[in-house]
């Protein structure tokens, strides 16, 4: 994997943990041009099984019961409270 994207992802598994903690939404534009909006479930970084490359971050990724992949991803957004 590409430095440049294994950064986003950890970018975007860091965020998505924050944002599920604070409970503050989030809204993710998937590669096939899928928005999906809500948010995160709260997630800590795992090793092994199921994570993406290096990131430590599962690939599955819980929006407002709603699953999504995180390499899926290709833009996020985080929306002040």
């Amino acid at each position: 994997m590409d430095d440049r994207r294994a950064h986003f992802l950890t970018m975007l598994g860091d965020t998505c943990l924050a944002a599920g903690l604070a409970g503050i939404p989030v809204e993710l534009q998937l590669r096939d041009g899928t928005r999906v909006a809500g948010t995160p479930s709260p997630r800590i970084a795992t090793d092994g099984a199921g994570a993406v490359s290096d990131t430590g971050y599962a690939s599955p990724l819980l929006i407002d019961g709603m699953t999504t992949h995180i390499e899926d991803v290709v833009e996020f957004v985080v929306r002040a409270p």
